[in-house]
């Protein structure tokens, strides 16, 4: 029997990028799926869009606490065996649900399946690779893009889905506690673009997102990693400093000493128990200048992690 896939999609006032969501599921080719649109009460046109689509998707308007419980909620009520979180501004690739339906039904033993990712800007145009790492490179930062990742109901039921008190990093702490329990793989192929605007909540408060990134990670890993504390501070850095806060721009070597004795004071409270390869991944990040990507870990863990 073929696995029917549900979609679930959180919206609040993204009616510039909602059609484009609803296009980008609609045009899967995958006969065996539903797209649940959760709105929560949106100003800007949004339900106008949504009556444009009612052929496509289903949809509910209503208050919510925000969007872990939209995504929960819908999850909950979804009819399907698999199921995936697509956000409005977000988009699914030409082909990625028959290529998950088609790994999950070939490997039973699976609870849970992501693929590959980009960036895209405002108009869908690309940006950069999402840096997408393997299992157990969550240990080291989120290397899982949001809308790559789909998961067996029983994942859902099991776990509890989204932690409702985060804003930010839910989708990571979720993938966090799912790796513990649950089979986790990666496929080549890319599922999903990330879509980075003024209005995305990763792109204008950066700040509140790192700081729960610290907070989440030192609860549910016991220890922030090095690699996620450089990246608060660097971001402290570069904004105290009037720097770029993309990495676009490189720090100066002061600014860089800046940003490393932060790291330190920081470590002191969350990473206070260092191992080899925390300060080797940590040396390989400052190496380089920029956010480390999922290969370089096995680089730092072998040694290698300064080569740049």
């Amino acid at each position: 029997m073929p696995l029917f896939v549900s979609i679930i999609t959180p919206s609040f006032n993204q009616a510039a990028y909602l059609a484009d969501a609803i296009a980008s599921v609609a045009a899967q080719g995958y006969p065996h799926i539903e797209h649940r649109v959760y709105d929560a009460g949106s100003t800007d046109g949004t339900n106008d869009v949504l009556e444009r689509h009612r052929d496509q998707v289903i949809a509910f308007v209503g208050p919510d606490s925000g969007q872990a419980e939209a995504v929960n909620r819908g999850f909950r009520e979804a009819r399907g065996d698999i199921l995936g979180w697509l956000n409005s501004d977000d988009l699914y690739r030409p082909g990625a649900l028959r290529a998950v339906a088609d790994h999950f039904a070939a490997h039973p033993d699976c609870d849970v399946v992501y693929g590959a990712a980009s960036y895209v800007d405002s108009a869908g145009n690309y940006v950069a690779a999402y840096p997408t790492g393997d299992p157990d490179d969550l240990r080291f930062g989120c290397f899982v893009c949001q809308p790559a990742l789909f998961l067996r109901r029983r994942v859902f039921e099991a776990t509890g889905g989204l932690n409702e008190s985060l804003r930010y990093c839910m989708d990571y702490d979720w993938w966090l506690r799912i790796g513990r329990r649950f089979r986790m793989h990666r496929i080549g192929e890319e599922l999903a673009a990330y879509r980075l605007h003024p209005r995305s909540k990763s792109v204008a408060e950066q700040l509140e997102a790192r700081r729960e990134a610290v907070e989440v990670t030192r609860r549910q890993l016991g220890a922030t990693p090095l690699t996620v504390l450089y990246g608060y501070a660097n971001f402290l850095v570069r904004r105290r400093h009037n720097v770029a806060l993309d990495d676009t721009v490189p720090l100066t070597p002061a600014q860089s000493a800046a940003a490393l004795a932060l790291t330190a004071r920081l470590a002191l409270r969350y990473h206070p128990l260092l191992r080899r390869d925390d300060l080797r991944l940590l040396a390989a990040r400052l190496g380089r200048g920029r956010a480390l990507a999922p290969g370089d870990f096995s680089r730092a863990a072998s040694g290698d992690g300064t080569d740049p």
